[in-house]
């Protein structure tokens, strides 16, 4: 900018102390606006042209400020693609926007799996379970909206489907925690609490790398061919099983203190859609302090915060991330204070730039 200056003046507050929050709320809602595709918002046009799983969620808790109705749609489109297991899918793929993802709809062959919906195109992997939170925050925007279109009771058998599955079958140790069995249903890919489990990882996948993700992104924004290798021979490996989750040997079993929380702090949503619906709430309160209390297994004293778990060796890994603080969010953390500590600490926001 002209004038040595570095601050964008479109987003000033009209008294010059700072961004303007009601232009950032126009442009926000201009890009999901931009973004929406009849029934659901994609992520980004180009790079992500699907609609990704958790990423619809925080998205309907953002639209439920524009439109609640919408936000509603977001979500249905989503439980659209769920599987007779309950699991609802990382992607509901747009079948035209094929050749500009991968590994897209043609690499999962949903449709010839069985207990994967007929009618919709999916992966067949799941992302964290933040949908009651979203689904109990859109109803609360429009309370009345929501009554009217049947929202809750439409919702909720879908969610305890979702939960049972994570809790049931995806408790590959019988820890009480769900495990992810990819970098990508973690929500943080390339997360380093990953590396010692993904050097064993073979990267010799049958599947030819084609990258339309360097289309839209710089390489080095992205993933390697090697590193892409290795995540599309657990995909295959996975899909070779039928997404069946009963391959004893399958390599990568993560306990991750994210995606677990997030669990815990949907079924405590699920207890506030059952009470408005008068159905009985204190299971989902049990369910979601079952998993806070398993989630101390992943506690790491001398890092000040939690990690993941490889279920596989039962080794925790020593490594503190974002993902071991995301426990605050539970009401009553027994470490909140430390995690404060580590969160104000050298390692993230007292660490400098």
């Amino acid at each position: 900018m002209s004038g040595g200056h570095t601050r964008d003046a479109r987003m000033a507050a009209p008294d010059g102390r700072g961004a303007d929050p009601r232009r950032i709320a126009a442009l926000g809602t201009a890009v999901l606006e931009a973004n929406w595709r009849t029934t659901h918002t994609v992520p980004a046009p180009g790079l992500y042209p699907h609609q990704w799983s958790w990423d619809s969620s925080f998205i309907a808790v953002g639209l439920r400020r524009v439109s609640p109705r919408r936000a509603g749609q977001e979500m249905d489109a989503l439980f659209a693609g769920q599987w007779d297991d309950g699991r609802l899918p990382q992607i509901v793929f747009d079948p035209h926007r094929d050749q500009d993802y991968a590994p897209g709809a043609s690499f999962w062959q949903s449709t010839s799996i069985p207990g994967a919906p007929r009618h919709a195109e999916t992966a067949g992997l799941v992302q964290p379970p933040n949908h009651a939170w979203a689904v109990w925050k859109i109803h609360q925007a429009d309370p009345a909206e929501s009554r009217r279109r049947s929202f809750l009771e439409r919702s909720y058998p879908k969610l305890v489907r979702w939960h049972g599955y994570l809790t049931g079958r995806r408790d590959r140790r019988g820890s009480g925690l769900a495990c992810i069995v990819h970098p990508w249903e973690s929500g943080t890919d390339n997360s380093p609490l990953w590396d010692d489990v993904m050097a064993r990882i073979p990267d010799d996948c049958r599947t030819p790398l084609n990258r339309p993700d360097l289309q839209h992104a710089d390489a080095g924004e992205r993933p390697s061919q090697k590193e892409y290798g290795k995540y599309f021979w657990m995909a295959e490996r996975y899909r070779d099983h039928s997404c069946d989750d009963e391959d004893r040997d399958y390599p990568f079993l993560m306990e991750d203190p994210l995606f677990n929380t997030l669990l815990a702090v949907s079924e405590l949503a699920l207890a506030d859609i059952a009470a408005e619906l008068g159905l009985p709430a204190g299971v989902h309160r049990e369910r979601a302090q079952r998993t806070a209390e398993a989630l101390e297994q992943l506690y790491v004293p001398e890092l000040g915060c939690y990690s993941a778990r490889d279920a596989i060796t039962g080794a925790v890994v020593r490594k503190a991330t974002v993902n071991g603080l995301m426990p605050l969010l539970l009401p009553g953390q027994a470490h909140a204070d430390e995690l404060i500590a580590t969160l104000n600490g050298p390692r993230f926001l007292g660490g400098g730039a």
